[in-house]
């Protein structure tokens, strides 16, 4: 945990406030490429994670990784058993009563992949009432797909491939999610019969997530963001993992937004 260390008497315990304030316990899917993801070394990788690697080196702290879905990664920040973490909840007043937010590290906007045999049938977001539509509970991408009319197929921190297996067996019918993400994907595992949609829609901007009273390490985690943005670590971060794109840059276009007020 990253806390301010009190006064104790035990000397075990001030051992034990002393290591865990070097260390920042961060929760990420593991699943998710490009974002979170192990590579062909079985090395825990992706935009967000390197973010986090690098944030933790220049605050001087070890950083842990838990993988686990969203679900876990709000109840786990309430817990205190994370100190961070990266959950795809869109930053709402509602969201903000219970959770603290950093700069945003990414600026995106969400788009759909669907069974390629299926692609013609599909003209605006609004298409997918009444499709089945695969995705994590919790997260905007699912709250829009509910809004919209579709079903949604909850997986718990599933992996592309799980996913993609899905749609072509035809148990679902949609994905919905971001688009520099799906881009990649869907050239990342062209064995998958799929196509992602030219259908954009939902701009919104991506920030690591901390349980409310964690003031402290918000502030200091903050700084280095800005501090990488600044030197263009992030640029470069970006580039390396979304195809020389830059998300670290606010949109510049416009785009429609769904309204999910009523999804709870």
């Amino acid at each position: 945990m990253f806390l301010v260390l009190t006064a104790c008497t035990s000397p075990a315990t001030k051992e034990d406030d002393k290591e865990n304030a070097k260390t920042i316990t961060y929760g990420t899917s593991g699943t998710l490429y490009p974002t979170s993801f192990y590579n062909d070394d079985d090395e825990l990788t992706g935009y967000e994670v390197e973010i986090m690697k690098e944030v933790a080196k220049r605050l001087d702290v070890e950083i842990k990784f838990v993988e686990m879905g969203v679900d876990g990664m709000l109840t786990s920040l309430k817990s205190g058993q994370l100190d961070i973490a990266s959950t795809g909840i869109d930053q709402t007043e509602e969201a903000e009563k219970d959770f603290s937010f950093t700069e945003p590290y990414k600026y995106s906007f969400s788009s759909m992949v669907v069974r390629s045999e299926d692609a013609d049938n599909y003209h605006s977001v609004t298409d997918v009432k009444g499709k089945k539509a695969g995705g994590a509970a919790s997260t905007s991408y699912t709250k829009t797909a509910e809004a919209l009319g579709a079903e949604p197929v909850i997986y718990d921190n599933a992996s592309v491939e799980e996913y993609f297996s899905e749609l072509v067996n035809k148990n679902i019918d949609v994905i919905m999610n971001d688009y520099y993400i799906q881009r990649e994907v869907v050239g990342f595992y062209p064995q998958f019969d799929v196509k992602q949609l030219d259908i954009y829609y939902n701009p919104d901007q991506t920030s690591f997530v901390l349980d409310k009273g964690n003031s402290e390490l918000i502030e200091k985690v903050n700084q280095a963001l800005d501090k990488m943005i600044e030197d263009g670590t992030l640029t470069k971060l970006s580039e390396q993992f979304y195809d020389g794109s830059d998300v670290s840059q606010p949109l510049t276009e416009d785009y429609p937004t769904v309204d999910t007020s009523k999804v709870e």
